[in-house]
């Protein structure tokens, strides 16, 4: 018991650590995580649901502790956009518009491929020398 209690005094006297941030980690807003909250999967899924609350949506009052509006809006706005480039889109439907086109391409492809089959064809190459 004695030799514990000079271990327990021990570690009594020894000055604890002290976390310090580096100024990379204390300009760093959000920390970076070993796991994702979201996977990638429901991020393409749900993000484009993703916004900023306002007024008009019936909160009492809107606080932004990180930055001022401005700058949460703008951070948004670029987290947004590089998201729509780097998330795969998972629901993603062909409009109208590409629905109207996509048969035109291909009748145009069945030609080209037509044409293309037609001067490889020894026969029709031979009528096109004589």
């Amino acid at each position: 018991p004695k030799e514990e209690e000079k271990k327990a005094e021990e570690e009594e006297d020894e000055p604890k650590p002290v976390a310090t941030l580096t100024d990379e980690e204390k300009a760093q807003r959000f920390r970076k995580q070993a796991m994702p909250d979201l996977t990638s999967w429901v991020l393409g899924t749900q993000f484009t649901k993703f916004s900023l609350p306002e007024a008009g949506e019936g909160f009492e009052e809107i606080r932004f502790s990180w930055a001022q509006a401005a700058q949460s809006e703008a951070y948004f706005k670029a987290w947004m956009l590089r998201q729509k480039i780097l998330n795969r889109i998972e629901e993603l439907q062909p409009g109208e518009w590409f629905k109207a086109k996509m048969p035109e391409w291909q009748r145009a492809i069945a030609e080209w491929h037509q044409k293309q089959a037609d001067w490889k064809d020894p026969l029709k190459e031979a009528a096109r020398k004589a």
